[in-house]
């Protein structure tokens, strides 16, 4: 039986449970771009009269349902985050998956020149924080494993700053059969591993790229890097050992929009 169509080209599904946002700007991120995704917000009285009252338009506008709660219901939710007096409270969304990300390359007026695959990341706020750097470069689309994962919760998108808000996340069981199929359509992979020889600092970027980044202590598997077809490390001073993978992730970014700057339409 063939798979239900379905029109994604818009869709950028959460992860699919429940969870909170918490800031400003996550939160006004998430209600400029993904309203259908918030449940309700609460808001803490005593925000600047010049942000509350347009964003209280905004809320009705879209039809979002919002009360104030005082200092003590605010202390309840989280004991770690800085709510800054805003929180957003999701709605259980369904995840994406590898079919959804084909079916969008496939109907893409213009495919993505940059997508990232993100190998069994384990602390959630570097998932953000890549998430945070590659859309600062145009970079929307990213594969996660769906076991093994960091989750894609509040943490990520509080480092995420509400980018969070223009990524699509595909989640998939296997991250070498996404990278095969990646290949058939014309995409080259292109790992970041500190292990080897070759420096970036002349690497010349294919157009089509698929980046994959490892774990924090153990990198990219070697099923996984094996399927590589370029791997390269950041060059660094003798006395640094490495880079954080969401450091390194921004570097890598930057040289690859830096090449086809003319192409990216960022902005």
């Amino acid at each position: 039986m063939s798979r239900p169509t379905r029109n994604i080209g818009n869709a950028r599904p959460l992860e699919g449970r429940n969870f909170l946002v918490f800031g400003v700007h996550p939160v006004m991120t998430l209600v400029a771009q993904r309203p259908e995704s918030i449940g309700k917000i609460c808001l803490k009285p005593g925000l600047r009269p010049s942000m509350l009252e347009p964003f209280l338009l905004e809320l009705q506008a879209k039809k979002i349902a919002w009360e104030f709660q005082d200092e003590a219901f605010f202390g309840q939710l989280s004991k770690e985050s800085v709510h800054q007096g805003l929180v957003a409270f999701m709605k259980d969304v369904p995840q994406m998956d590898e079919e959804d990300l084909f079916e969008r390359l496939t109907q893409a007026h213009e495919r993505p020149r940059g997508i990232v695959c993100l190998d069994q990341l384990q602390d959630t706020r570097n998932l953000g924080a890549i998430v945070r750097a590659g859309v600062a470069f145009g970079i929307e689309d990213y594969v996660l494993t769906r076991h093994g994962q960091a989750r894609v919760g509040e943490a990520a998108w509080k480092s995420s700053a509400g980018m969070l808000a223009y990524a699509r996340l595909f989640f998939a069981t296997n991250l070498g059969r996404v990278l095969k199929r990646l290949k058939n359509l014309g995409y080259w992979v292109v790992g970041l591993d500190a292990t080897v020889k070759d420096s970036g600092q002349a690497f010349t970027f294919p157009e089509s790229c698929v980046f994959v980044f490892g774990s924090e202590h153990k990198g990219i598997r070697e099923g996984l890097r094996k399927k590589c077809d370029f791997s390269f490390r950041i060059p660094l001073d003798s006395r640094v050992e490495s880079l954080n993978v969401a450091s390194a992730a921004s570097i890598v970014f930057y040289m690859f929009r830096e090449q086809f700057v003319d192409k990216f339409k960022v902005g």
